[in-house]
């Protein structure tokens, strides 16, 4: 088998070739990275994730007496909750993102990812779509918990033995709604805004150089279809940092007394 020569320009030799292997060395190191990592979050996160979902279930199912914790909290839902989004982006979201890199680093036509022209619903658009709602309900989730750390640390500190918000049974109705709300990307997913990205080189929202796409350029443009993501994310990213803020003036105006 020959081997194609690559020589340099400044023998007056074309450099397309090499530019071209430049690209392909380029794209098959990227592919091998993403597999990599993405093996690792699949399989830490799912294994962290499944232990922690079996340890909550286990206490709850325990006589009480027999506990280690002695009821089921709103933390505990909310912590619950978490694992079993993350445990799902894990074993569920990332397979597909794994199974693309190595499409690309085999160089395989795998027909699942190749870019539909019509508007029909392929596998490439539902793993761009789950990846993206369950991304969402992390985001919520741990925009929630913040909430719930300084409401419970404020309930303490003032000696107020009911969290009247924060109960185990209203706990669950959020978190159901959460996962309820997070449907809004379906929106995306009928209005065929996903497909293969070739630029992100994973089923992903289209470029905005496809020709069928209606991303338009601008972070803030509200016909994007990525603002549902960008608000979705956004707003646990504000209660986070100002939940965690209450909690330190909390903890601080109590050692201060």
């Amino acid at each position: 088998m020959n081997t194609p020569q690559y020589y340099s320009s400044a023998f007056g030799i074309n450099t397309t070739d090499q530019a071209q292997l430049n690209v392909e060395v380029a794209s098959t190191g990227f592919s091998v990275l993403g597999m990599v990592v993405t093996f690792l979050i699949c399989l830490v996160g799912s294994l962290g994730n499944s232990l922690t979902m079996c340890t909550i279930i286990h206490q709850c199912w325990l006589p009480k007496r027999m506990r280690s914790i002695p009821k089921l909290t709103a933390n505990m839902v909310l912590i619950f909750n978490l694992a079993l989004a993350d445990f799902l982006y894990c074993a569920a979201a990332l397979p597909p993102v794994f199974a693309t890199y190595y499409c690309n680093y085999k160089n395989m036509n795998c027909l699942w990812l190749s870019a539909s022209m019509d508007d029909t619903i392929t596998l490439c658009k539902v793993s761009a779509f789950f990846r993206y709602y369950i991304a969402i309900c992390e985001w919520t989730t741990l925009g929630l918990m913040a909430v719930e750390r300084c409401i419970a640390i404020y309930s303490f500190r003032h000696k107020l033995h009911h969290n009247r918000l924060f109960t185990p049974n209203k706990t669950v109705v959020m978190c159901l709604f959460l996962w309820l709300i997070s449907l809004i990307e379906l929106a995306n997913l009928f209005n065929n805004n996903y497909d293969y990205n070739e630029e992100t080189c994973i089923c992903d929202y289209k470029p905005k150089t496809s020709p069928n796409s209606t991303c338009t350029n601008g972070l803030l443009n509200l016909t994007s279809p990525r603002v549902v993501f960008y608000v979705c994310s956004l707003i646990p990213c504000i209660f986070i940092p100002i939940g965690y803020f209450m909690i330190f003036h909390q903890i601080h105006l109590s050692e201060q007394q």
